[in-house]
């Protein structure tokens, strides 16, 4: 931890002890109580486990909010270890005592929101007040996984995701077009030529590596138009005919030799850089650590897209944390929810977005963020791509409590099939125990 850090964290404890003390001074109750009108004067405590230069991004950005809010709103932000916030909430939940805001997996939403921890955003989302709610131009502005990542079945919105990483396939430019292609393959058949051209054992290449888990199972079921459950998040769907289909697909370049398996991700982005393979498959916050790679390896023109679709719209694995909004106490004062939905909004409005992109390379909330980031520095065509073509496609984590227990499956059940298993027959034991897990609690293992 940064000395910097360690000062921030100390001057927002202290901060917080005096908007108690003034609070108290001045006849109001602190944050939880009745007794403030509307949101003015409350504290947000937002406990989340960012570190590093995250952290440093979220503190400015706090700082900036506490300083610029016109209702006197004071967020202060707590951390909590990795392994400790979700002990910490579920501890809180019994005690009713939360803070109004924590930054949460998906996972780990849907086990508070089973435990009737969290708030409904709808009303907020919706509140005609143009300093409130997000109006028409707003909801066209917002990539669409920001109103999809935190919807729990019976259509309320629980959570926002914050930045984010999506899965993307990178490919070597230049090697594509020694095969007559300008592009990244948009169907199988040409897809699976390209590898099999790029395959030579002599000269020691390949046409790609893959890490065997779910983050891969989750990819080629996508760009078979599948998914890994349906939309209500109550049915597993990991045996379908795309299911079938495209770990079939997967499993003929990998007996093919067209394809082999990668142990960790720096080594598949060094077996790229090194025009090794034609294709990889990375997160998007890795993009300028690839840049920088070829650059000074192999010095090539590549480019990003994803998987070959046949026609199929393919949509592409997201993952993000959520900020959750936790129900006020047993006596709330009515404008904590209100205040704690404040900053949520603030922190992806326009400005602030682009900015948490720009440091963190992580993804913006809004399309107009592709315009303020292209203003400060000009965009590269990846760039373009990622944030225009690719972000809108963004399909985000279940929110269901059994996600890590169907994770692990889904690991195992693609171990399965390249070491050789029938693909149908795993297909349907997978299914047969991921289904019961969709709702278990599987935040221990």
């Amino acid at each position: 931890m940064t000395t910097h850090s360690v000062y921030r964290r100390a001057h927002m404890a202290v901060l917080l002890l005096l908007v108690c003390v003034l609070l108290v001074a001045c006849g109001q109750t602190p944050q939880g109580q009745q007794g403030q009108p509307g949101q003015r004067g409350q504290v947000v405590v937002a406990w989340h486990t960012l570190s590093g230069a995250q952290e440093q991004v979220l503190l400015d950005l706090v700082d900036e909010f506490n300083r610029a809010n016109p209702d006197g709103i004071t967020v202060v932000p707590e951390h909590r270890a990795v392994d400790a916030l979700h002990a910490d909430v579920l501890a809180g939940i019994e005690r009713k005592s939360l803070p109004a805001l924590v930054l949460a997996s998906p996972m780990q939403a849907a086990i508070y929101q089973q435990r009737g921890a969290l708030a409904a955003l709808n009303d907020y989302i919706a509140d005609p007040a143009e300093s409130v709610g997000w109006n028409a131009a707003d909801r066209a502005d917002l990539y669409p996984f920001i109103l999809k990542a935190g919807r729990i079945p019976n259509g309320q919105i629980v959570g926002i995701p914050f930045g984010g990483i999506v899965r993307v396939m990178l490919f070597n430019r230049d090697w594509l077009k020694t095969l007559n292609l300008d592009d990244a393959p948009t169907d199988w058949e040409h897809f699976g030529a390209s590898c099999n051209a790029a395959t030579d054992h002599t000269k020691g290449t390949l046409c790609f590596g893959i890490q065997p888990t779910n983050i891969t199972f989750e990819q080629f079921l996508a760009a078979y138009g599948g998914q890994v459950a349906t939309d209500d998040m109550s049915v597993l769907q990991v045996s379908t005919p795309a299911a079938i289909a495209s770990m079939n697909t997967l499993a003929s370049f990998v007996r093919a030799n067209q394809a082999y398996r990668v142990t960790t991700l720096r080594q598949s982005r060094d077996d790229f850089a090194t025009a090794r393979v034609l294709y990889s498959f990375d997160w998007s916050n890795g993009l300028l650590d690839v840049a920088d790679s070829v650059k000074k390896r192999a010095e090539f023109d590549w480019g990003i897209g994803l998987l070959p679709g046949d026609g199929r719209k393919v949509t592409t694995k997201y993952s993000a944390p959520l900020w959750v909004m936790t129900r006020a106490p047993a006596s709330p004062n009515p404008g904590r929810e209100k205040a704690a939905w404040l900053f949520i909004r603030w922190l992806t409005s326009p400005a602030q977005t682009a900015h948490w992109s720009a440091q963190t390379n992580e993804l913006p909330a809004r399309l107009s963020a592709i315009n303020i980031l292209g203003a400060k520095q000009p965009l590269s065509p990846n760039q373009m791509t990622l944030l225009r073509d690719i972000a809108p496609l963004a399909r985000p984590d279940p929110m269901v409590s059994g996600w890590r227990c169907i994770e692990n499956t889904l690991t195992t059940s693609l171990r399965q099939i390249l070491d050789g298993q029938l693909v149908t027959p795993t297909l349907q034991l997978t299914q047969a125990i991921g289904q019961p897990q969709l709702a278990q609690d599987c935040s221990e293992q």
